[in-house]
């Protein structure tokens, strides 16, 4: 079961929401290259020069920033509902304008507060940015903290 290289991502448990939400970057990660390996989409890039996003042109390894907020979703809901976190999926959030339109899936901590998590920003398989849902809605490109390390799937891992 693959299941299972996901779960080990959030051992041991957080002991707080910023690390938790660690944990959920590498879990969607890693959930991105697994699924990746199946659709052909394992080898996508962040299309991007400048900070400024790059239109993929029909590459149909690129996913846009539908594409990764519904996947994201997907897989925080279907992790959610395992109880490997704590935190709530909520509604996609979007911002831009017609032209120009950007798309995130987002989490709520127990508190109250909500994070855009998109992977959309970095190349597949490295943990996506998670940034208060305010900064992602405001100025754009987002300051972004420094990417984490690349997920890598090793042979044997438990799958």
């Amino acid at each position: 079961m693959r299941g299972g290289r996901v779960a080990a991502a959030f051992v041991p448990r957080a002991r707080n929401a910023q690390t938790e939400r660690r944990q959920i970057a590498h879990g969607v990660a890693l959930i991105q290259l697994l699924v990746g390996q199946q659709t052909g989409t394992a080898v996508h890039q962040w299309t991007h020069r400048d900070k400024e996003i790059v239109p993929n042109l029909n590459d149909p390894t690129q996913l846009d920033c539908i594409d990764e907020a519904v996947n994201t979703w997907t897989y925080l809901t279907l992790m959610e509902r395992g109880g490997l976190f704590l935190h709530r999926v909520a509604k996609l959030s979007h911002a831009g304008t017609l032209i120009d339109p950007r798309n995130t899936a987002v989490l709520q901590e127990i508190d109250g507060q909500y994070f855009a998590i998109d992977p959309a920003l970095v190349d597949v398989g490295v943990p996506p940015p998670i940034i208060p849902l305010e900064t992602w809605l405001g100025h754009w490109p987002p300051n972004l903290p420094a990417n984490e390390a690349r997920v890598r799937l090793s042979m044997d891992a438990p799958k």
